[in-house]
């Protein structure tokens, strides 16, 4: 008795059910296409590359192992295997197009996997070591096309590479410069084109460039440099810094009762620029920086008129005219914290900070009148001190209130070492004083080792890892100056270098900074000297084997063995790091 396999149907006539029609015994008498092939063999057949049929989903194993060539890949088994295979890679938009793209055929595993192979294995450089040649078929020399190889031996000079015949291109570092002996050694390397030559995705070689920029490791104490020149003999000059220039502002012009209006710059290398000139000449000033401005505030206009004017020049030396200071005042103090200027003092009880977008806060500090008061940094502190009291802001602007100073005292000075804020010296009621309070990141107050002189109206500074305490007056009619400098280093060790005494008497001189120097004008016979002091840096510099290394140097300079690069001063330059070990 015959099996039916296969019944063919119809809709009935009220189009609610199925009628059969026809019970196929063998389906050997039926065709099913245009081929003439059989139902039977319809079933039976299997797809391949060149005809349609059937075909089974391959499992993620066999997508994996990618040599079967009779089950299809899904959208989801081919995403595992791109995601490994290009997690790290480079591929082009022609080869992603190639792979993602919508057609009518599946993909078989054995497909995939030759696809992702010719684009992801690394090819023989059939060049030379410096003229690479890859064989890359169907590769396009468009912007991001990429090409791997394999480096057989070390490069000896400036490179090339030629992908498959499109051209001979330059090959560059990862930062983009002419490739040197020995950047390339044997292994393995891909390179993007940017649309006019090849970089390499990592350093070369093995390389990682580091810069080095003003680079210091190490203060070993202060030096004094050869002074400089004001373009105006004068004195009571204000002084500030911004990021790029020391500023000196203002102030009497010497063998005059005139006061000034010129503004004198120096930058990193100590060359002086003339700015604009203030918008009004004054002197009793106060200079302050928020690190994007100096800012000089205030001051004496003549015997009876006070200024409220603010001047901020920028790192270009560009004047802005700021809201100007609630009351006019003259001799009222400066001082930074993070990134405002604060203005206090000048017989006021108000502090007016102003933001690196120069707009201006006004803080109350109590109900006591400020005539002159010290100033000095310590962690995320500023500490305003005047005759005993204390007022320490933060970056917020937010009050604390440390412990008072341990003398009652007036015109002494503060300054900073970086672990302690110093105020030091004074006087009050018949007395001189040299005592120095240091408090310390957690504001506790200790005494620190006093001042070499008793004295007062002294000028204070901070240089790097140094508190400087310049000058002053020894008697208490102000008739007697010294050039005395005491330096505090961060363990409150106290010198006094007669190296670095001032090259004239002077009291009460301002200061500001720049890269590295602390400048303070002295007056001497024409009023126009500054003394410069600088930082004594130190760069010591870590290299491993084989690593290239420029600084002072005339030429790069290869490291043979690991090696510590030692410079006086701050140094700038780059080292091409090789990987390696360094120990002790």
């Amino acid at each position: 008795m015959a099996t039916y396999n296969t019944v063919i149907k119809k809709r009935n006539a009220t189009n609610n059910g199925w009628d059969s029609v026809l019970p196929i015994t063998t389906a050997e008498n039926v065709l099913v296409n245009a081929e003439g092939d059989t139902l039977a063999t319809h079933f039976a057949e299997n797809a391949t590359e060149t005809k349609a049929g059937h075909i089974e989903i391959a499992t993620a194993a066999e997508v994996t192992a990618g040599t079967d060539n009779q089950r299809a890949v899904t959208p989801a088994g081919l995403k595992v295997e791109l995601d490994k295979k290009l997690s790290s890679t480079v591929i082009s938009q022609a080869e992603a197009e190639a792979l993602t793209a919508t057609t009518a055929r599946a993909f078989t595993a054995q497909r995939v996997a030759q696809a992702l192979n010719s684009r992801l294995m690394y090819k023989p450089n059939t060049g030379s070591v410096n003229a690479i040649v890859v064989a890359n078929p169907g590769f396009a020399l468009v912007t991001g096309a990429a090409v791997e190889w394999q480096q057989t031996a070390v490069n000896t000079g400036a490179c090339t590479i030629n992908a498959d015949g499109t051209g001979v291109k330059s090959l560059l570092s990862s930062e983009g410069s002419v490739l040197t002996a020995g950047d390339l050694p044997v292994g393995f390397y891909q390179a993007v084109y940017n649309g006019t030559s090849f970089i390499l995705r990592s350093g070369g070689g093995g390389y990682a460039q580091v810069d080095f920029v003003n680079y210091y490791s190490s203060v070993n104490g202060i030096n004094k440099a050869s002074p400089i020149k004001l373009s105006q003999a004068r004195s009571g000059a204000a002084g500030a810094s911004n990021d790029s220039y020391a500023l000196f502002a203002g102030g009497a012009i010497s063998g005059s009762s005139s006061l000034s209006d010129v503004v004198d710059a120096y930058n990193t290398s100590l060359i002086r620029t003339s700015p604009t000139v203030l918008s009004q000449p004054r002197e009793g000033i106060a200079g302050a920086s928020n690190g994007s401005y100096a800012l000089f505030a205030g001051g004496r206009l003549n015997s009876s008129s006070s200024s409220n004017v603010v001047d901020a020049y920028n790192t270009s030396l560009i004047r802005t005219s700021p809201t100007v200071l609630s009351q006019e005042k003259r001799y009222l103090m400066g001082a930074r914290i993070g990134n405002y200027a604060l203005f206090l003092g000048g017989s006021y009880d108000t502090i007016e900070a102003y933001d690196q977008s120069l707009v201006r806060t006004i803080l109350n500090i109590d109900n006591t009148v400020r005539y002159t008061v010290a100033r000095a940094n310590v962690g995320d502190y500023v500490l305003l001190a005047q005759t005993k009291a204390v007022n320490a802001y933060n970056q917020s602007l937010v009050r604390t209130s440390p412990a008072e100073l341990s003398q009652q005292r007036d015109y002494f000075a503060g300054a900073s070492n970086g672990s302690y804020a110093l105020f030091t010296g004074g006087k009050y009621s018949n007395d001189l004083y040299n005592v120095v309070d240091a408090y310390n990141t957690s504001l506790t107050r200790i005494v620190a080792p006093p001042l070499s002189k008793n004295r007062y109206y002294t000028s204070g500074a901070s240089e790097y890892g140094y508190a400087m305490f310049v000058g002053g007056y020894i008697d208490w009619y102000g008739n007697q100056q010294t050039n005395v400098v005491d330096i505090y280093d961060s363990s409150l060790v106290r010198t006094a270098p007669s190296t670095l005494l001032l090259s004239q008497n002077g009291s009460n001189l301002s200061n500001a900074y720049v890269g590295g120097y602390t400048l303070f004008p002295v007056y001497n016979s024409d009023y126009s000297n500054i003394d410069t002091y600088l930082s004594d840096f130190t760069a010591n510099i870590l290299v491993t084997k084989g690593s290239k290394y420029k600084f002072t140097e005339s030429s790069e300079q290869v490291a043979n063995v690991n090696t510590t690069l030692i410079y006086p001063g701050r140094v700038t330059g780059y080292v091409k790091y090789k990987k390696g070990i360094i120990s002790k």
